[in-house]
């Protein structure tokens, strides 16, 4: 479990039942999609999902579900995963953020996001943070 955040607009939570299906109709969604590796079916879907809390429980950290309070209970995520792939900076922690198409181009990515690095850099005493979607970050949080 890692702790609720609260931004100016955004709260950063951990994921609930009910947050399943608007995830996976983000991630079914080619604006959101078009610069990641897309997860094949439904069924890898809710495996991504179920798979959350053994990543947290195994590195201390994770990823957290975006409220906008009032707005929407749930518009994507972000936070902080280990690399899950050989890379000449590997090892390291990304700061891994979604959002659905609707709330993108409103500078929550960089918000939310902003809020899990200084977690991440605080708490966990992280050295190496590196973002590895560039095109999507100048997209989602312009």
């Amino acid at each position: 479990m890692h702790p609720t955040l609260q931004t100016a607009r955004l709260i950063l939570r951990e994921w609930r039942d009910d947050d399943g299906a608007p995830f996976s109709a983000m991630s079914t969604n080619p604006l959101v999609m078009q610069y990641l590796a897309k997860l094949p079916d439904k069924s890898a879907i809710e495996r991504w999902v179920e798979d959350l809390p053994a990543h947290s429980r195994l590195h201390g950290f994770g990823l957290w579900a975006i409220e906008i309070p009032g707005i929407a209970p749930f518009v994507g995520f972000t936070g902080l995963t280990v690399v899950p792939y050989e890379a000449h900076f590997a090892p390291a922690i990304e700061v891994a953020w979604r959002l659905s198409p609707e709330y993108q181009r409103k500078g929550l990515a960089a918000e939310a996001a902003t809020a899990a690095l200084n977690v991440g850099f605080r708490a966990w005493n992280s050295r190496r943070s590196w973002p590895t979607r560039l095109s999507t970050t100048v997209r989602q949080s312009a």
